[in-house]
């Protein structure tokens, strides 16, 4: 079980998942500190070391210190961009936007700890022709055509699905369209959709947490197409993907899990 208490959390300002995220976190024996690592270096100091036992050292702001030895898990969502003094030339900005990624970004990567997810990985993870090779190899089946372009085949489907894997537990719901343009894709006509908790077949959940593993990943979003028969056809899984409004129409537990696994600090 790892030693430290801090769930960072490394999000902007306006995430209602992040805060969904913290608000289960109570429930826990552990401290949350929201961080926006945007704030750096204007409203955010660094101060870190290395004696060959991990990083140590503090991570500052007006609101919150946090002591970098004591981090027991990293939710990374969807922190925003550096800021620098007004005045500094474009030229000089993209010289601190860089020093600032290999510096505090290569410090929070380095530190030793679960991340949901790291992001060098979930940015690997992102690749669609690597996610296909990967879904193959995790044995998920998928419906595109590989070509200069990443072309989907048409689904004759009865619904679509998405499973949000947290750690290695499936957390699934059935979107069934109500309209031409659902149907053809369910993000073009929200109002149209239904939502219904589904549970995936044992195979399709082994397969996902093989993904999962593969990439190193602990938690992902996956979007399916359900054929009338029954077959469950992998589109992508997104590293970083939404799914409060999953949970705000289905009441599937996806917020008190995420924050059971960064409680807990080590991934399942």
């Amino acid at each position: 079980m790892p030693t430290g208490d801090i769930v960072l959390v490394l999000t902007g300002v306006a995430d209602p998942t992040a805060d969904a995220v913290i608000t289960a976190l109570a429930a826990h024996p552990v401290r949350v500190a929201r961080i926006d690592t945007g704030d750096f270096p204007v409203n955010m100091r660094l101060s870190a070391a290395n004696h060959g036992k991990g990083w140590t050292g503090q991570l500052r702001t007006d609101h919150v210190t946090v002591e970098l030895e004591r981090v027991r898990s990293v939710y990374y969502r969807r922190p925003t961009q550096f800021t620098f003094p007004a005045g500094m030339s474009q030229a000089d900005r993209a010289y601190g936007c860089a020093e600032a990624r290999v510096g505090l970004g290569g410090v929070l990567s380095a530190l030793d700890c679960l991340y949901v997810n790291h992001p060098h990985t979930a940015a690997r993870a992102e690749y669609k022709p690597l996610q296909q090779t990967v879904a193959a190899r995790a044995g998920l089946a998928d419906a595109f055509a590989a070509s200069a372009h990443c072309l989907q085949a048409w689904v004759d489907k009865a619904c679509d699905a998405r499973v949000t894997m947290v750690g290695r537990r499936p957390y699934g719901v059935a979107i069934h369209d109500g309209s031409p343009a659902a149907h053809v894709d369910w993000r073009a006509d929200y109002g149209a959709l239904r939502y219904s908790p589904i549970q995936p077949p044992a195979e399709v959940t082994t397969a996902m947490g093989r993904y999962l593993d593969l990439f190193g990943l602990s938690f992902g979003a996956f979007d399916f197409g359900i054929t009338h028969d029954g077959q469950w056809l992998a589109y992508e899984c997104n590293p970083n993907g939404q799914w409060l409004w999953l949970e705000q129409r289905t009441n599937i537990g996806i917020s008190a899990a995420l924050a059971e696994l960064l409680a807990a600090g080590v991934g399942e």
